[in-house]
């Protein structure tokens, strides 16, 4: 079709006509130009059959021609989001014409820097346009150039155009949740400071599909309850991070890991560390009494929401912790006696009985609590006292001034106008609660998860603790941790088997920082703060910022990067449209990595949904190989994932340009290919046609068959020798 040139083809065919019986020559007459085969191979086996190969090499009959023979982008690793860099187009003519020359960025309408009008000279042209990307990922240039002179006939349409993918490593985005967000005001300075765009969101504003997570690259949540992300958020995270290559930090806090409700869910799956591991050192255990007001003015939905938040602070609490619930209304009863929360189900059935009828007592409540309370082995004693209602007096200096010296404290949260605020503000006084003032009754369970998350110490290590570093790795490079100030406290958690602790706490050895992999992306766990709570002396050290820039760098997704991942490399090599991929994977240890399941996936980069998926095939020791046609010439997008016995061990990204066919292209006649076929076919490279036609200068020999004569002569004496041996010839007989 006149879009390839395969001489080693002509040559191969030309073989196979000629007859072995003559001695034979092959005249090549061609530019030299071969986009496909290996000529040299092929005349190497034309020699061996004794068969002589002249060449002379001429060009295409002169015509008008222009293109765009190549367009140079520059190393990906030194382009950044909204840095100016050079494109280059390189430009053929085959005489001085005038044009019009514009680049295109993607699918814009609009060329970058307007159409340019230049006027060409013949042959080779360098002209240069400024660009700049303003979003991380793989951009396609396209530059285009079109004669304008009504006298030049442009020989090609095809190749007037050239494209060239570049990958972008860009700002990457962080999505920030944190249960004040005004208190994330430090973390987002130091991810600014490094060049990180940072999306700050409440407690409530996790994203509840991967779709939604896949714009950010990584996602930090910083002290907030498991209330507020549940179950579809969670499942969420974890296909974000394990199938698109997220990255996931939890940050530590009251309402954080184990205190925070998360033992036992995805999320403690996902990370690397446990929540609810044996403690290792002493500390009080938490024993909680709830008090829920089931009088009739808290039918519908207060009551529902009461139970709501009950459950909810159950969920919250340690399994070593006790948890007891009374129901009152003129009268106290026990809904579940105080006993260990290792029982939650049942507890929480218990909790969905609960129904509203009656009058209002608070005595008869806060009586049963303290008697439950009393003889409890708990250091730590707390009741949770909910109502909408009015209450005598009578008795209640008596009994908070007992429940005081039995340190036991009463936090009070009164649900609308009815409820008595100048009683409930005095329990919370004499016994050192707090008095919470409700008009909306939806936030009650926010102040039942508040209020357990206060009193559930047992979870929480608040004491000075200084940073110890358990193993030196690049994100900890450059950070001054012998000069590092004190930590206030933090979460305790226990390390998984498979997690790499970077930093533990120097008293007791339990993790601050540990990390690992999951599928395609990471997690890590900070077990203290990153605010004005724990880390307080951090935020003014020179190391926090640098700390938690570097660890966001080592999370993050890294998608749309040209660089390989660690030890995978990807070539591509283009003949025509057929396109062989390469990957060559060495581990850390400088070692092939075997046995590896390597799938690409092909898209245009004009069409990123009709990609095609191959398999690589491995073809040696650490070499995976695999080979398709491409349906169309073009920029294309190329993305592989790396797994080994079922687990995800990396993805590689690339590009590859395939423009127009390289028939197309506007070369001078490659003479040193022919001189070279000519030579190593025992003839010579003619300079004019007569002479390689000549063939009087050669010596022609002619095969002429012999053996027939000889047969007949043969046949012949054959006959007289029978004549003479076995019949009479004129009357003599042989005795």
């Amino acid at each position: 079709d006149g879009a390839a040139t395969d001489l080693a083809a002509g040559v191969r065919l030309a073989l196979g006509l000629l007859s072995p019986e003559r001695r034979a020559r092959i005249v090549l007459l061609s530019d030299g130009n071969q986009t496909h085969g290996d000529l040299l191979a092929e005349v190497a086996a034309a020699r061996a059959r004794g068969v002589t190969i002249d060449a002379h090499a001429f060009a295409a009959p002169h015509a008008d021609e222009i293109l765009v023979r190549a367009l140079r982008l520059p190393p990906a690793a030194s382009v950044h989001v909204g840095q100016p860099f050079s494109v280059e187009a390189e430009v053929f003519a085959s005489a001085r014409t005038p044009v019009t020359l514009a680049l295109f960025q993607d699918t814009l309408v609009n060329p970058i820097d307007g159409r340019r009008s230049l006027v060409l000279e013949p042959g080779r042209n360098l002209v240069r346009f400024r660009a700049r990307v303003d979003a991380p990922g793989f951009v396609t240039f396209r530059a285009v150039v079109a004669a304008t002179s009504p006298d030049f006939h442009d020989r090609f349409a095809d190749n007037n155009a050239a494209s060239a993918a570049i990958a972008i490593a860009g700002r990457p985005r962080v999505l920030l949740v944190e249960s004040e967000p005004a208190a994330a005001r430090w973390l987002e300075a130091a991810l600014r400071t490094a060049r990180f765009e940072v999306d700050v969101r409440g407690p409530g504003g996790l994203p509840s599909t991967v779709e939604e997570l896949a714009r950010w690259d990584l996602v930090i949540v910083s002290d907030v309850a498991a209330s507020f992300v549940g179950p579809d958020r969670m499942a969420a995270l974890e296909a974000y991070v394990r199938d698109r290559g997220g990255g996931l930090l939890m940050a530590g806090g009251e309402a954080s890991f184990g205190a925070g409700g998360y033992a036992g869910t995805t999320i403690e799956r996902l990370l690397p560390v446990r929540f609810g591991g044996e403690r290792r050192r002493e500390e009080a255990s938490l024993a909680l009494v709830l008090a829920i007001d089931r009088s009739g003015s808290m039918q519908g939905e207060k009551i529902e929401l009461a139970k709501e938040a009950a459950r909810a602070s159950v969920e919250l609490l340690d399994s070593e912790d006790l948890v007891g619930v009374i129901a009152f209304d003129k009268l106290a009863q026990p809904v579940v006696r105080l006993q260990n929360v290792s029982n939650r189900l049942h507890v929480v059935q218990d909790i969905a009985r609960i129904a509203a009828a009656g009058g209002t007592d608070l005595h008869a409540p806060l009586t049963e609590a303290y008697e439950e309370l009393v003889v409890a082995r708990a250091k730590i004693k707390h009741v949770i006292l909910l109502t909408d209602g009015q209450a005598s007096y009578d008795g209640m200096a008596e009994l908070l001034s007992q429940m005081q010296r039995e340190r036991i404290t009463v936090s009070t949260v009164g649900v609308g106008e009815g409820a008595d605020r100048t009683l409930l503000h005095m329990i919370a006084a004499r016994t050192g609660g707090r008095a919470y003032d409700v008009k909306d009754p939806s936030s009650v369970p926010r102040i039942f998860i508040k209020e357990t998350t206060e009193a559930a110490r047992s979870a929480l290590v608040e004491e000075p603790v200084h940073a110890r570093v358990v193993k030196s790795v690049d994100v900890l490079a450059g950070v001054d941790f012998a000069g590092a100030p004190a930590l206030r406290g933090y979460v305790t958690t226990e390390p998984k088997p498979l997690a790499e602790v970077l930093l533990a706490a120097d008293t007791t050895g339990e993790p601050l920082l540990a990390r690992w992999r999951v599928g395609l992306g990471q997690t890590a766990a900070w077990t203290s703060d990153v605010k004005n709570r724990w880390a307080v002396d951090w935020l003014t050290w020179p190391g926090y910022a640098t700390l938690f820039a570097e660890v966001a760098r080592s999370l993050m997704r890294h998608r749309a990067l040209a660089s390989p991942a660690e030890g995978m490399t990807l070539t591509t090599d283009v003949d025509g449209l057929g396109l062989h991929v390469t990957l060559d994977a060495i581990g850390p240890d400088d070692r092939f990595v075997d046995n590896l399941v390597s799938t690409l996936d092909i898209a245009p980069a004009a069409d990123p949904e009709r990609r095609r998926t191959i398999t690589l095939a491995q073809s040696g020791p650490g070499r995976y190989e695999g080979a398709l046609t491409l349906d169309r010439y073009g920029s294309f997008l190329l993305h592989a994932t790396h797994a080994r016995d079922g687990r995800a061990l990396g993805e590689t990204s690339g590009a590859v340009s395939v423009p127009y066919p390289a028939e197309h292209l506007a070369t001078p006649p490659d003479i040193a290919l022919l001189a070279a076929a000519a030579s190593a076919g025992g003839g010579g490279l003619g300079q004019d046609m007569s002479q390689v036609l000549d063939a009087r200068t050669a010596l022609i020999d002619r095969a002429e068959a012999r053996w027939p004569s000889l047969v007949w002569l043969a046949i012949g004496l054959l006959v007289v020798d029978v004549l003479v041996r076995r019949v009479r010839l004129f009357g003599w007989r042989r005795d």
